[in-house]
């Protein structure tokens, strides 16, 4: 069972408590691995179309009978892919954000509507889970543990799109607070992106505030350090000992979960890693970011660390919040994606030769309305 339903088709609450409450030997986190797999195994085989929200601005027009034919167009392609069960076009945190800083309630609600009907609600996990997610994968593999697949993975629905929290109170006997938990799971997972268009309604949405404040301190120490990168290599080299450092405390968090499933560490006893084995190992996840093989499974880290490398060595221009968000949708289509369809000045930074961000992960990059249609029929 993933979620129960009265006759209407509607979450049944009373029942999904009372299902979970027989069920008390299911962990939250085995529950929700679960359907994480199941859903990742439903539509593995479908060729994955990532849109940025360009795309989907200009696709919510064509649906409104607006726009050039070639729009109309491109949009009959898609429907006709995902109803038929070639393809999905899957969503991530970035368009989420985008999506609910348009202003116009009308306009957001009619692209939301777009979005579940190409997306099916398939959305890659949030940006640091991901790359969490990647730097766990590959110590697991090289220390020799079966693992699943890295694609099996990344997948959840939309409404979890900016990570999960569950609800947690101390009125509730432990087997009572797990059947809610999973219950509110299931809720939340069966939701659609216009189910959370209508209920956000006109609060406050997410601003470009922090962004801003990021850029900002990006291009500040980019400016002190700039006399020390004379080449993209050593730009690369600085961002992958940054980036790494951001997961020091996850990858002390894995080295724990590889002693303790090993065995190294007796039943019961608690195994913490020290501070110079925790640097040793985020230093480690940096090395491994500049070879070859490691970056097939350090993904998102290899695209990001790429892009603000080579930001970094134009040292003429300057870092903007549209640029995080772009690096971000570049992160997650071109890593798990066959498709990205976006702006120009992104699609021309990704192909940079010195890059080669397409070729490594196989993912076709369009821009124009023309190539796009053009890349879709022949698909």
């Amino acid at each position: 069972m993933t979620t129960s339903s009265n006759e209407e088709g509607r979450f049944d609450r009373g029942e999904a408590l009372s299902y979970h409450l027989a069920n008390s030997d299911v962990t939250l986190e085995a529950h929700a691995k679960r359907q994480m797999l199941s859903l990742a195994e439903r539509h593995r085989h479908r060729l994955k179309i990532y849109l940025d929200t360009n795309f989907w601005v200009m696709l919510r027009r064509a649906a409104a009978g607006e726009g050039p034919q070639m729009g109309l167009d491109l949009l009959a392609a898609l429907v006709n892919g995902v109803e038929s069960g070639a393809w999905i076009c899957p969503l991530s945190e970035s368009a989420f954000i985008e999506l609910f800083r348009q202003s116009d309630l009308t306009t957001r609600r009619a692209t939301a509507a777009l979005m579940d009907q190409l997306s099916l609600g398939l959305c890659l996990i949030e940006q640091n889970m991901r790359m969490a997610t990647e730097i766990g994968h590959l110590f697991h593999e090289k220390s020799g543990f079966d693992i699943y697949e890295l694609d099996q993975l990344v997948w959840y629905r939309v409404s979890y799109a900016l990570g999960y929290l569950h609800p947690q109170t101390d009125l509730l006997s432990p087997e009572m607070m797990l059947a809610l938990q999973k219950g509110v799971f299931d809720e939340m997972w069966g939701a659609s992106l216009t189910d959370i268009v209508d209920q956000v309604a006109n609060h406050a949405v997410p601003d470009e505030a922090d962004l801003k404040v990021i850029a900002s301190n990006l291009n500040r120490e980019n400016v002190a350090h700039a006399h020390k990168i004379r080449s993209f290599k050593q730009a690369y080299h600085a961002e992958a000992a940054g980036v790494a450092s951001l997961f020091a405390t996850v990858i002390s968090d894995i080295f724990e979960q590889i002693v303790t499933r090993s065995g190294t560490v007796p039943a019961g006893v608690q195994f913490i890693v020290d501070d110079a084995t925790q640097n040793k190992a985020v230093h480690l996840v940096a090395l491994a970011l500049e070879k070859e093989v490691a970056r097939d499974t350090l993904r998102s880290l290899h695209i990001l660390v790429s892009l603000h490398a080579s930001l970094r060595w134009d040292k003429q221009r300057k870092i903007d919040a549209h640029d995080l968000l772009d690096f971000n949708h570049a992160a997650a289509a071109i890593a798990y994606c066959d498709v990205f369809l976006t702006e120009e000045p992104l699609r021309t930074m990704v192909e940079q030769r010195h890059l080669g961000l397409p070729e490594r992960y196989n993912c076709k990059v369009r821009s124009s309305l023309a190539g796009a249609l053009d890349l879709i029929r022949s698909i």
